[in-house]
């Protein structure tokens, strides 16, 4: 799972190693997630909105994760995609 990796190893490598090492994400989200695709889009749209550098990307991927619950799918089953939209964005 990707929130387990990115708190599991990734940001430890980007503090240990980030001044020598680039770390390129690419979302691809699992078809099962119902809200996958709208969160990876999410996250691009913020990052671009705050010029796409890469401590921006963490501020980001950070604030995803933390609210990943909130944006499963049996927590958004009854709202609709702006809805959905508008509370990742708030």
């Amino acid at each position: 799972d990707t929130k387990a990796a990115w708190e599991g190893w990734i940001k430890d490598f980007r503090s240990l190693h980030g001044e020598v090492v680039s770390i390129v994400f690419h979302p691809f989200p699992l078809p099962y997630h119902k809200n996958g695709f709208d969160a990876a889009q999410a996250a691009i749209v913020m990052v671009d909105a705050l010029h796409g550098n890469g401590d921006n990307f963490v501020t980001v991927a950070d604030a995803l994760f933390d609210a990943q619950d909130s944006f499963q799918t049996t927590a958004t089953v009854n709202i609709s995609q702006a809805e959905l939209f508008q509370t990742i964005l708030a």
